[in-house]
Parts: C-alpha cells; sequence; structure tokens
C-alpha cells in the first residue's frame, strides 16, 4: 500500500526544508519477523505492507533470477508474470483490496503490472512522454487505486502519479537533467521519493499538493549514499534510508523527527522499504554473509506508548457531542466498532474485528471530536487495557475489559462486571 521504489535513480531540486532532529537507534522498539521465502536461494526483500499485514516483495532463486511474492496469513505466494522473462518478476506494492503493482521486463522494457489476484493487466505508459519511453516501473498503490513510480525516456528518468485514468509526470522543481524517482503513496495523494541535486548528493522529498519539501537525514555526508524516502502512511509518517560511513541504516521520518531503525543481525546494512497506517514496517536487512533478508517490524506499545496518535490521521471528524450507543457489533462481518475510544488525551472511532476465543483486532481507527460520547459510554485505553463502560448483553449491562496480548494492536476479552 505505502511503498518504494527499487533501483536507485537520482534525482535534482525541491524547495522547503523540513525541519529535523536525529534520534538513536529504534529497532528495540520494534519487534522482527524474518520473512524468508522457502525458494529462495539468494535472498528475500520486502517492500509492500498493507493494513492487513499482507507482504509484497521478490526473491531470488539465483543472484540473476527473481520472483515477486505475496505473503499472507504466513504463506508465500509466488507472483510471475506470464508475459516477462522468466526471473524477471518484481512485487511492489500493495493497498487494503489486496491489489498489487510492481513490474517486469520482456525483450524489450520494463513493465508496470497491476495484479487484481486472478489476473495480471498492463499500465500503458504511451501517453506519458513526447519521446521515447525505455520503461516503467510500479512502485505503490493506495485505496483510491491510484499508481505511483518512475519512467524513463532519453532525458532521464521522471516520477509519474496515474489517477482516473491520466498520468501527471513528477519532476523535482528546476531539474537540469531528468532524475526524479517516486517511491510511495498514501490515502491523501502525498508523494515521496528522491533526487540528486547535481552536486553528488541524493535528498529524499515529499510533495503534498504542489508543494516539494526536501528530506535530509541530518548529520551524515550527502555524498555518500544519502538520503531515500522509499513508503509514506495516510499520518504522513515516512520511512526510507541512509548511508553514513558505517554503512546503509533505515529510518522513520516523523513530525520533524528522525528514528534510526536497525534490523538485528544487520551487519551490512537495512532498507526500512513500506510501513502501513498501525505503524508496521517492512523492508530488508543483510547479514554477515551477504544474504538479505525481508522482515515486518512491529511497533511495541510498550515502548512507544503514542503509536495509536501517531499512525491516525490529523482529521478531526465531524461528530455529534453525544451518542447513543457507543459499541456496535455487526454480525455479518464479525466487526466491532466503538464511536469514542480516549487514549492520551484524544479520542478516536476504533473497527475492531472478532479473530474467534474472544480476541478482537484493530483493523481501522481515525481522531474524532472530543465529547462525541458522553463520559458514562466513553471507553478508555490505557497500559494495554480497553475498558467498556456500558455493554448490553439481552437486558443485562456490564462493563467488560480487554488486554492488549501482542504488538499488532490485538485484545482479549479478560473479565466483565455485571451492573444490574
Amino acid at each position: 500500500m505505502y511503498s518504494a521504489s527499487r533501483h536507485y535513480l537520482f534525482s535534482s531540486i525541491a524547495i522547503l526544508a523540513l525541519s529535523v532532529v536525529i534520534n538513536s537507534v529504534w529497532a528495540g522498539d520494534y519487534s522482527f519477523k524474518i520473512l524468508d521465502a522457502p525458494a529462495a536461494k539468494s535472498g528475500t526483500k520486502a517492500y509492500g505492507i498493507n493494513d492487513n499485514g499482507q507482504v509484497v516483495g521478490v526473491f531470488l532463486e539465483s543472484p540473476t533470477i527473481s520472483h515477486g511474492f505475496l505473503f499472507d496469513s504466513d504463506n508465500f505466494t509466488t507472483l510471475d508474470v506470464p508475459s516477462a522473462i522468466a526471473g524477471y518478476s518484481y512485487a511492489i506494492g500493495i493497498n487494503n483490496n489486496k491489489r498489487i503493482v510492481g513490474y517486469y521486463y520482456d525483450a524489450k522494457s520494463s513493465h508496470t503490472f497491476i495484479y487484481d489476484g486472478a489476473q495480471f493487466s498492463e499500465l500503458n505508459a504511451t501517453s506519458l512522454s513526447t519521446s521515447k519511453i525505455f520503461g516503467i516501473l510500479g512502485n505503490a498503490i493506495n485505496a483510491k487505486n491510484q499508481i505511483a513510480g518512475t519512467f524513463f525516456d532519453q532525458n532521464g528518468s521522471h516520477g509519474y502519479l496515474y489517477a482516473n485514468d491520466k498520468f501527471t509526470v513528477i519532476d523535482a522543481p528546476s531539474s537540469v537533467k531528468a532524475s526524479t524517482t517516486v517511491t510511495g503513496l498514501n490515502d491523501n495523494t502525498d508523494l515521496v521519493g528522491y533526487f540528486s541535486d547535481g552536486q553528488g548528493s541524493n535528498r529524499g522529498f515529499l510533495k503534498r499538493g504542489t508543494e516539494f519539501s526536501t528530506l535530509d537525514v541530518p548529520n551524515i555526508d550527502q555524498k555518500n549514499g544519502g538520503t531515500f524516502a522509499l513508503g509514506i502512511n495516510n499520518a504522513g509518517t515516512i520511512v526510507g534510508n541512509f548511508y553514513d560511513n558505517t554503512g546503509s541504516h533505515g529510518f522513520v521520518y516523523n513530525a520533524g523527527n528522525f528514528k534510526t531503525v536497525d534490523a538485528p543481525n544487520a551487519s551490512r546494512g537495512t532498507t526500512v522499504s513500506g510501513l502501513n497506517n498501525h505503524d508496521q514496517l517492512v523492508g530488508w536487512y543483510t547479514d554477515d554473509q551477504g544474504l538479505t533478508h525481508a522482515f515486518i517490524a512491529t511497533p511495541n506499545l510498550t515502548n512507544n506508548p503514542a503509536t495509536v496518535g501517531n499512525v491516525t490521521p490529523p482529521v478531526i471528524s465531524p461528530a455529534p457531542t453525544t451518542c447513543k450507543i457507543n459499541t456496535q457489533y455487526f454480525p455479518a462481518s464479525k466487526e466491532v466498532t466503538f464511536e469514542d475510544v480516549e487514549f492520551n488525551g484524544k479520542h478516536f472511532w476504533a473497527k475492531l474485528k472478532d479473530q474467534g476465543g474472544l480476541k478482537f483486532l484493530v483493523t481501522d481507527y481515525r481522531e474524532v471530536a472530543a465529547g462525541t460520547c458522553s463520559d458514562a459510554m466513553l471507553v478508555h485505553f490505557k497500559d494495554g487495557i480497553v475498558s467498556i463502560p456500558n455493554v448490553q448483553v439481552s437486558s443485562d449491562t456490564y462493563q467488560v475489559f480487554l488486554q492488549q496480548v501482542d504488538t499488532r494492536l490485538l485484545f482479549e476479552v479478560k473479565t466483565s462486571v455485571k451492573l444490574n
């Protein structure tokens, strides 16, 4: 869904500099799950993850033979485009509807593909450039089925956004030579990527509307690789990687702060290539044998008490001052919605899905206005405990307590108190 690209092609110039602070290594704030495709002989790389935890990426059957993959419910499925040269398919981005984008190579060039779970289709790029197109990469897809990526013509590389059956070319402003790479896209149509400034430095960027902002990890030698912005979620959190004198490191950028992410056992570097709206990260690291291993990194809420607040879109939804039913259960979809959950002084609408065994997984949430529900109806979330003050079961009323049981925002009913 929120993805990253995949060849380090370079671009040029940006306008607004973002104020930044860099913090210490952040690996301890995550639980890492390693994803090594069973058929991989030379490494696995994860590029995109959606809010359901489904991951796409590439595994190497040999140093020169690549296959796309989908990782879903602990199962790997190989994704090879039928019209591709055997071993030249790359799955890069995935949205919540499980639509996948990527690219493949035939005998002439690279092409963007879309996979809907049943068949592959190709993005027609003939209208993108007045000159010959030498290839096009699909790097990200959002909930609106908009697609972002990079294409190549005789002038160099350009980013693109494909929306409503039309292409928009993305070139970093004032570029002397076309060298823009677009890598990530969110549901607000914010774009991230990177470019070359013509001085030997590689710079990350954020494009929001018509405004470009540079994104540079501070206190590093930009000419020693530089900063690459690779993915963005709906809250505006950006991930990518950078280089310093010790090698390659992943980063997470939010609200003016950079945090470094190094995977365990990453003796030869870490890349964070994508993230979802639960702040789960995907990417890969290289071990001391030179092999790459894909990973999912899930935030540890005990170390990140404001995780939910950070990943919620910053839009306050219109809401009444009170609600009659704060908790609703929908039997057909096995979903529960809470109209007003108070967490760290903020208020959220939240959707949970019944996982069986009195366990419920948070699948969606958004910030709402304080006072959506009266105090008597307000659901509280603190220290991993959800307290629901008013649950109707037949003619009885209960207060119910749920406890968080893992870092995916999975909660289990622990106890209840009958109130009448």
